[in-house]
């Protein structure tokens, strides 16, 4: 048996790689202490429960509870495995281009990526591209990185049987980041509304919102419901009302990098995903038996997709089913748990 201490300072509820991660662990035997305090006075707290971890091996998440436990290393002598997630250069500059490339806090965020990278015992990322990246941008070094894949939590997104109803009801939900591609979806959507069986469902919110929106009333988009961001227990119930549910469509960098949470909640729940043709999302997907992929960034190949499917019921079925099955396999609670729960004896194991 082992014993981990998960650090951050974010909100399990909200932050689903958490969740999955903790939930995954805990259903294979390992026992977890989660300290993930939010008030002003959190990395204090922090440096409190490092100095006095007697726990096998500390997970973090987030730079600033990673930093704390490298400098605090000495006295706590615990390995630290760093859940990385995502590159704030690459989300920041390259993705959001919150940040202008070049500019002196473009640079200071780049290097407190890499310098992030080298900080732990071993460093957890979502998909070998990712890792490839981490190892092209910042110099990182490849063997001290492990993959643990987005995965889903089949508690919040149970499977459920497609439904029996008259047309096509196709299904997004998203933050509206850049990587999501939604202005695709939107055009797509377009050049399917003579076909008045079928129709869409987005949900949520956020940076690429407004522009999505107004270029649905530019084109007269009439075959799209908009709704917003809602809890958990609600999309879940969105999401098994439609046929078939869309993934990322983006042409950024990071969009051919990594696979979104939706990607796995589809196939969690038990819908035919279509989403774009990544090296990513290559990595989990097989087109036409997992997954329906697309170019990225091309509404007529999404709109052609869409069609195939709401034609054929048997093939969104068999996808739909061969999707589910691969989630059970590899990226369920139990699935990702396990592989984590290897990846953390194993750092014990070498100290």
């Amino acid at each position: 048996f082992m014993n981990v201490l998960m650090l951050g300072t974010y909100d399990m509820n909200e932050y689903s790689r958490g969740r999955i991660l903790w939930k995954g662990l805990q259903m294979n035997g390992t026992t977890v202490d989660v300290f993930l305090p939010k008030d002003r006075w959190k990395y204090a707290r922090l440096a409190m429960r490092l100095l006095r971890a007697k726990e096998d091996v500390i997970l973090v998440t987030g730079k600033g509870a990673l930093f704390l436990a490298w400098l605090l290393r000495p006295f706590h002598r615990k390995p630290i495995v760093f859940d990385v997630f995502i590159s704030d250069y690459d989300t920041l500059v390259l993705d959001r281009k919150i940040l202008k490339a070049g500019s002196v806090k473009a640079r200071i965020v780049w290097w407190i990526d890499k310098l992030a990278a080298m900080m732990a015992s071993l460093n957890v990322l979502d998909t070998q591209t990712h890792v490839d990246y981490f190892q092209d941008e910042f110099g990182a070094d490849a063997s001290r990185f492990r993959i643990v894949p987005v995965g889903s939590d089949e508690t919040v997104f149970p499977f459920r049987k497609l439904p029996k109803h008259k047309g096509i009801n196709v299904y997004f939900q998203g933050t509206f980041i850049p990587l999501h591609g939604t202005e695709t979806i939107v055009r797509a959507a377009k050049l399917l509304q003579k076909n008045k069986s079928i129709s869409f469902k987005i949900v949520g919110g956020g940076q690429t919102y407004e522009s999505s929106r107004t270029l649905a009333k530019q084109l007269q988009v009439k075959n799209v419901t908009w709704l917003p961001f809602m809890p958990l227990t609600e999309l879940v119930e969105h999401m098994a009302a439609g046929d078939m549910s869309l993934g990322s469509f983006g042409a950024t960098p990071k969009a051919q990098r990594v696979i979104t949470h939706k990607a796995f909640d589809t196939i969690s729940v038990g819908r035919p995903l279509i989403t774009a043709d990544t090296p990513a999302h290559r990595e989990v997907f097989t087109h036409g038996k997992t997954a329906w992929l697309v170019p990225p960034n091309d509404a007529e190949a999404l709109a052609d997709a869409i069609r195939i499917l709401a034609k054929n019921v048997s093939l969104r079925g068999r996808i739909a089913r061969e999707g589910h099955r691969l989630f059970v396999e590899k990226y369920s609670l139990r699935a990702i748990g396990l592989l984590l729960n290897d990846i953390l004896k194993s750092v014990v194991t070498e100290r």
